[in-house]
């Protein structure tokens, strides 16, 4: 028995008290995903290995670079082994990558196409981002990158959920005139779209429960305060 009681739990008792039609998942996890996994190990020791082994390569590349600095004073050495040592270390990552991407699509693919859902993990652009950025959720961006989009359908009610991330370029010029650009992150995290079976006549915009600083929730929004109808929904949102 583990120190932690809650790693103890069966998958049944784990999963006590989810809706009925997640009851295929503890003997989906025993007979097929549980093996996958147990096969990808392999693999991803294999995988830390390389990346280790490139790893010492790359500290070796630096090493040398520094007797040549030392031995012909030559500045060249550090650039060249910069740039070696780093693709060598990257080099290293590919396969854990490589990895990570194909146990992650193993992982959710079962679930979803179980629920009549599709999965991408790198999916193209979100039109829905477009009409967030429209009702002010998100900022404006110069470059965007997104990942782990799932469609579906879920209690009648059509979704889109990916997660993205959004960057602004920002440059800035010093004193002497010279400039900088940087990127600056504008949101990072999880997106959702759902589409309810009702008609909507405004804009309903939900902020976690702030307790007293309620009053500062949306401050300099035009609006009013409206009842939720689900009453747990309503007492945390």
């Amino acid at each position: 028995m583990s120190d932690n009681p809650k790693q103890d739990l069966t998958l049944e008792e784990a999963m006590a008290g989810l809706p009925a039609d997640f009851a295929f998942f503890p003997e989906r996890f025993r007979t097929q995903i549980c093996p996958a996994l147990e096969t990808k190990e392999v693999e991803r020791l294999a995988a830390v290995n390389m990346q280790r082994n490139f790893a010492i390569g790359a500290v070796a590349v630096f090493i040398v670079a520094g007797a040549l600095v030392q031995a012909f004073g030559s500045g060249w050495g550090w650039p060249v082994g910069g740039v070696a040592g780093f693709a060598l270390w990257g080099i290293g990552g590919v396969a854990l990558r490589k990895l990570a991407t194909e146990t992650k699509v193993m992982l959710i693919e079962p679930i979803a196409s179980q629920f009549g859902m599709t999965f991408q993990i790198a999916p193209l652009t979100p039109s829905e981002i477009n009409e967030m950025k429209q009702l002010g959720l998100v900022g404006g961006w110069d470059r965007a990158s997104y990942e782990d989009r799932l469609d579906g359908t879920r209690g009648g009610a059509p979704f889109h959920f990916f997660e993205a991330h959004l960057e602004e370029k920002r440059t800035t010029t010093d004193s002497k005139g010279r400039t900088q650009t940087t990127w600056v992150t504008v949101f990072r995290g999880q997106c959702l779209a759902v589409k309810f079976m009702k008609p909507f006549n405004g804009v309903t915009k939900v902020y976690r429960d702030a307790g007293v600083m309620n009053m500062f929730t949306g401050f300099g929004q035009k609006g009013q305060r409206v009842k939720l109808e689900d009453p747990v929904f309503e007492k945390s949102f």
